[in-house]
């Protein structure tokens, strides 16, 4: 293997070579001539073609494994030297006004961080000296003091690259920043497929520097009008307008924060991180100083493009309520941010329309995209998300034990004070559902039940359509307080809705979860094979398989509720809509055909085509007149016995033991049922 310093020495020299002619292109802030454009891409191809194949070197010598137990960490004054170099020459092209020029230099920076991963030449420090120029860019956009860098042990002789780095990128533009942001992502995917925790440990280091370094909260206390009155210079005034490069920095920041979330957070178990703030964490606490800045209102032409940001947003905080310890004042600043930036969101009907669009992009973030009208769009997908979201921030607030503000003085018993924490996420929560169900529903005592069913439906329904989501947001509804006392229908009254206990209750019987359980097999027509495809399913494995375990336990601890539940078709008046894999001819559990229509006639199409595994849609009302009960526990039994059968010839992905004694007790009590009845 070569020694270090010539790694970093012919790499220096190979991007001299090629730039060395095109020095001054860097320096204008006008477009580059079509010939001279044409000649600078050739060279950065060659160059990018010229490391790659160094990089396979590597890669396919003995000594691959000597380069993965370099310390990575130790770099000469030479190469810092050198990648310093190396880092200024790429970084400035990213300021080129030519898209292609932009790309490619961008796929450099990360060519040669597989170079150096290989060749176990300084990876760390080119990272920190990457997250340097995005920090260093980025506070040069806004315009704010000095950079709070503080070098620690590991880099502390970096501070002489630190000035040279400041003083290249004292013109850099948002599109600079974009530009790293994009090339640190890049090289986190690679790192992903590396499996190397080394590398991965002085990638994550760097970049959690960097994101604790930047001043965060200038994004949060201005807005795009303000900076602009406070900066009179043509120059600046230049930058802060310049709305395609603010976009363009918004959703690489936006993505790639998605992207630490993911792979950061699953990497940071490990002991060697035990010291260290996980990213999860820092990127948690960044989240609402950016929101306004990511939101602020766009003009008509970046409607598609806020949707994008919104999307990835949601997704992201979704994300990170998962690998975040959320306390009682993070849950409080998140629920303001949701009702701030995502209100139209949550004030959507939960009542579905049917989609003459088909299926295919249905719960897209892109589905505006083919609508001539974007004003009218619905968008359900982000509906879905803003929903959950609210729904985890509200119930995580209301379960915590310890969640009262220090200056609350209430109690378990009574907790009636604006300053505690959980009456303010089951008053927001309730506060919610008041605004999509019928204001007279509590007066109008008779249909009481009915018309909470009726919501419980258009609930679910919402759902049905993105199992990932669906399966989630069902377990989430597991930590709805449930009431001790059922709701006194003749006590009911519009004063009385909003007492603490009265909230409780409402709430519980809205979110039932043996409703919801009843509402959900009736959704797959009670067909046991989609449960089966859920539980064998690699996206919806786990979760469908708790949900199923925690609901067949509710079921044996209210085997009444369940026996007993039952709805009024004329109230709830429903269509069933989800999409279901089906055979065709498949034979139902009564030995018939089954009752599934398709959406179009299959007459005309070839009997290999329509005995395909197809996707359709069924859109009938419930006619059946057998009890709920009675097709539920028809659904429950069959997958049983299927769980079984599969389980017996080894088929079953997993062991579904635990499964099996649920269903089983579960049949019990169904035997012990039908005794009783038969008895009287």
């Amino acid at each position: 293997m070569r020694r270090q310093p010539e790694n970093t020495r012919r790499l220096c020299r190979l991007i001299n070579d090629s730039l060395a002619p095109f020095n001054s292109i860097t320096e204008l802030s006008i477009p580059i001539p079509k010939q001279t454009e044409k000649q600078l891409l050739i060279s950065l191809s060659n160059t990018a073609r010229q490391i790659k194949l160094w990089t396979e070197e590597y890669d396919d010598s003995d000594s691959d494994t000597d380069a993965k137990e370099t310390d990575h960490t130790v770099c000469t004054d030479e190469d810092h030297h050198c990648l310093t170099k190396i880092v200024i020459e790429l970084v400035s092209l990213l300021e080129v006004k030519n898209i292609y020029v932009q790309h490619i230099a961008g796929n450099i920076l990360v060519v040669i961080s597989k170079f150096l991963a290989a060749s176990g030449s300084c990876y760390d420090k080119y990272v920190y000296l990457l997250a340097l120029c995005l920090e260093l860019s980025t506070c040069n956009c806004l315009q704010t003091l000095e950079p709070s860098t503080r070098f620690d042990e590991s880099h502390s002789n970096l501070s002489a690259s630190f000035l040279v780095l400041k003083q290249s990128l004292k013109s850099a533009s948002w599109y600079t920043a974009a530009g790293v942001i994009s090339v640190l992502r890049n090289m986190l995917k690679h790192l992903k497929m590396e499996c190397d925790d080394q590398l991965l440990k002085g990638y994550l280091n760097s970049v959690r520097s960097c994101i604790l370094n930047i001043p965060w909260n200038v994004f949060e206390e201005v807005s795009l009008g303000e900076m602009y009155l406070q900066h009179e210079d043509a120059l600046n005034r230049n930058k802060l307008q310049n709305l395609p490069s603010l976009t363009l920095f918004n959703g690489n920041l936006v993505q790639f924060f998605c992207s630490l979330a993911a792979h950061g957070s699953a990497s940071e178990t490990s002991a060697a991180y035990m010291n260290e703030q996980p990213v999860a964490c820092i990127i948690g606490n960044v989240m609402p100083k950016i929101l306004g800045w990511c939101l602020r209102k766009q003009d008509h032409n970046n409607t598609r493009t806020s949707q994008y940001l919104r999307h990835k947003i949601l997704k992201l905080m979704v994300r990170l309520t998962y690998q975040m310890h959320l306390q009682c004042e993070v849950l409080v600043s998140w629920l303001n941010i949701i009702g701030k930036y995502f209100q139209d969101l949550l004030a959507e009907p939960l009542t579905r329309v049917e989609n003459n669009m088909g299926d295919s992009l249905e719960g897209s973030p892109f589905l505006i995209s083919f609508s001539k009208d974007n004003k009218g769009i619905s968008d359900h997908h982000l509906q879905r998300l803003a929903v959950f979201l609210f729904l985890r921030c509200s119930l995580s607030l209301v379960c915590q034990r310890d969640g009262t503000d220090e200056r609350c003085v209430c109690d378990e018993e009574k907790l009636n004070h604006s300053c505690c924490n959980r009456r303010q996420g089951i008053l927001g929560l309730y506060q919610w559902l008041r605004g999509h169900i019928a204001q007279d529903m509590f007066a109008d005592n008779d249909i009481y039940i009915q018309k909470c069913t009726s919501f419980s439906l258009s609930f679910l329904q919402l759902f049905m359509h993105e199992d990932d989501i669906l399966f989630k947001v069902l377990l989430q509804l597991f930590t709805v307080p449930l009431s001790v006392k059922p709701v006194s229908r003749g006590s009911i009254t519009l004063q009385k809705v909003e007492d603490e206990d009265n909230m409780y209750r409402h709430i519980s019987d809205l979110l039932n979860p043996i409703c919801l359980f009843h509402l959900f097999l009736a959704e797959l027509l009670y067909d046991y094979q989609v449960l089966l495809d859920y539980l064998i399913s690699k996206d919806t494995g786990a979760s469908s398989a708790e949900y199923l375990l925690r609901c067949l336990r509710a079921v044996c601890d209210s085997w009444i509720s369940f026996v007993e539940f039952s709805w009024d078709e004329e109230v709830t008046n429903y269509t069933k809509f989800k999409k279901r894999k089906v055979l065709v001819d498949v034979l139902d559990l009564e030995g018939g055909e089954s009752s599934v229509q398709r959406e179009t006639d299959d007459s005309s199409l070839s009997l290999t085509k329509r005995c395909m595994r197809k996707d359709v849609y069924t859109s009938r009302q419930h006619q059946t007149t057998r009890p709920p009960f009675e097709r539920a526990m028809e659904c429950l039994l069959s997958l049983k016995s299927s769980l079984l059968n599969l389980h017996r010839k080894k088929l079953f992905p997993y062991n579904p033991d635990v499964l099996l004694r649920r269903l089983t007790k579960i049949e019990e009590l169904c035997l012990k049922q039908k005794n009783l009845l038969t008895s009287e």
